[in-house]
């Protein structure tokens, strides 16, 4: 069972919301007994008071430059999807996964979230989140293609809420698409339901990944745009949260709380070193934590390749209190999370984290294998925050 979200009558106690059957501390310090965060406070930040933004990408994320080994039958996509959109029993991410199966595209999961870290870690486009129209319609960019991938996004968890395959426009030029939950065949506009599965949190854009095709014009989509010779995947230029990151806060917190920062228990304790240093970006799950930085227009995410020697080159432009995820690329999880500290005397990242193989004094050595997988971690993630 979800809870529903904190309203705005709730009983406050003067240190949570007491709804009865589960309390809530105000500032999401705690989680009630379902594990599900609840964050009435950030909702209200980021509708009531968040900004607009209209002149540029508030969030961007950059990354190494991939020639990508897997193709993409679009037709071929396209065809078994609208074949097969109202017979078989796959939803969401795991009818789009069937989808790319039949276009030859190795990329898929059950989990629409996962899908759309898959997606980034490609190198077969990029992404961005789009507002949806205030009928619940979607017009996407004009280099929206057939074939790319629509996702509708909750805030409130942080997560991806559902996969849809692009497939045109009507004649007003709203998107229409092919999905299996709700059924539909892409005749018609497609409306983004109002609300998250929490009944509260309005959805107000979607996530929309573009493929690369051979006769785009790059100078209208941002793969043009370049930073220390990455190229950019993903882009965010809607809603912004009116916060400030106390990063001494943060990091005080960090320092007095050393701990191992892998798996859940480390989207809690990343969580907990956000709240204190300001923020309502939280969530017990790394995926999410991760989704919510990315949708805060608080700073810029990067991806950064770990070295033969597990070690990663701390970059000069990741500061004290900066956070980085640990990512299995090609199961689209994120692993771990921690409070970035600085360089060693090799410039090599530490971590405030301390655990059977590193401590706060020493490198970093990153895992080998993802805990999800065999596969090996090649990458980590940094998310760096804007101003001092």
């Amino acid at each position: 069972m979800r809870y529903p979200a904190v309203s705005p009558d709730a009983e406050y106690t003067g240190v949570g919301y007491n709804l009865g059957n589960h309390f809530i501390e105000y500032a999401n310090r705690i989680y009630n007994n379902d594990t599900i965060y609840q964050d009435n406070v950030r909702m209200n930040m980021l509708y009531n008071g968040g900004e607009k933004l209209t002149n540029q990408p508030s969030v961007m994320w950059y990354a190494p430059r991939k020639t990508s080994s897997k193709t993409y039958d679009i037709p071929s996509t396209i065809a078994w999807a609208r074949a097969n959109w109202d017979k078989v029993s796959y939803i969401c991410a795991p009818f789009v996964t069937k989808c790319f199966e039949a276009g030859g595209l190795a990329i898929g999961s059950d989990s629409s979230s996962m899908l759309c870290l898959q997606l980034l870690n490609s190198g077969l486009g990029f992404g961005e989140f789009i507002a949806v129209n205030s009928d619940q319609t979607v017009s996407l960019p004009e280099y929206a293609r057939p074939g790319d991938i629509v996702q509708s996004f909750c805030p409130y968890e942080g997560l991806m809420l559902h996969s849809m395959l692009y497939v045109g426009n009507d004649e007003n030029g709203h998107m229409r698409v092919i999905c299996r939950n709700p059924q539909n065949g892409g005749d018609y506009a497609y409306k983004i339901d109002r609300k998250c599965y929490d009944d509260y949190t309005p959805l107000k854009e979607v996530f929309f990944f573009h493929f690369y095709h051979d006769d785009d014009d790059i100078t209208k989509y941002p793969e043009a745009v370049q930073k220390d010779n990455n190229i950019l995947i993903y882009r965010r230029n809607t809603w912004q949260l009116m916060e400030q990151y106390d990063r001494q806060k943060s990091v005080e917190y960090a320092k007095t709380h050393l701990d191992d920062g892998i798996g859940s228990y480390g989207a809690q304790h990343l969580s907990a070193c956000l709240t204190s240093g300001g923020l309502s970006v939280s969530f017990p799950n790394n995926t999410s934590l991760l989704f919510q930085l990315l949708t805060s227009g608080l700073g810029s995410a990067h991806t950064v390749k770990i070295n033969s020697d597990r070690t990663v080159t701390l970059p000069q432009y990741v500061k004290e209190g900066d956070v980085v995820f640990l990512s299995c690329q090609e199961e689209g999880g994120i692993l771990g999370s921690f409070i970035v500290k600085g360089a060693d005397k090799n410039g090599n990242m530490i971590l405030y984290a301390k655990d059977l193989e590193n401590d706060d004094t020493k490198a970093y050595h990153v895992d080998k294998q993802c805990l999800c997988c065999s596969r090996e971690m090649t990458e980590v993630i940094f998310f760096c925050f804007d101003g001092e």
